[in-house]
């Protein structure tokens, strides 16, 4: 799994290096990252013929209800970036407050797909998806705080 997640890495840093210089917009970049998790999953999930038809069907219906949580992480991205050099304590509250209900939001839907895996394909796989999920979640996270500058570096 360590050579997915290098991947991965390899992988956003170059859609984010291009986001920035222009090259991508928001919907190409959302439409590159999800082809690269799918393309991880694929590789890490280890399936077999007998439980990968069930597995693409979950993994399909989880997709489709995380595309609401990343348009929410989208805006608020969008509005910290628009309002961090002159952000006011009220600002700063409210964004994140949006991003811990933006975090709350992900992980209970992450929580509804692993009960509906562990009762479809069992807690191995289910387990796996989950720990796959977090990897990839973390590492586009750390990518964005990486590129992002800190509440108040500019005041």
């Amino acid at each position: 799994m360590k050579n997915f997640l290098v991947a991965l890495v390899l992988s956003i840093s170059g859609l984010t290096a291009m986001a920035q210089a222009g090259g991508l917009d928001g919907k190409w970049l959302n439409y590159m990252v999800e082809t690269e998790r799918r393309a991880i999953f694929q590789e890490g999930m280890l399936l077999t013929d007998s439980n990968k038809d069930a597995f693409w069907v979950l993994y399909d219906e989880y997709e489709a209800e995380l595309e609401e949580n990343r348009k929410k992480s989208m805006q608020y991205l969008k509005n910290y970036a628009e309002q961090y050099e002159s952000m006011t304590d009220e600002q700063a509250t409210d964004l994140t407050k949006q991003a811990q209900a933006n975090t709350a939001s992900r992980l209970k839907l992450q929580k509804k797909y692993f009960a509906k895996m562990n009762k479809v394909l069992g807690g191995k796989i289910a387990s796996r998806f989950v720990q796959i999920d977090n990897a990839i979640y973390m590492l586009l996270s750390l990518q964005i705080m990486d590129e992002i500058p800190m509440i108040g570096d500019y005041n």
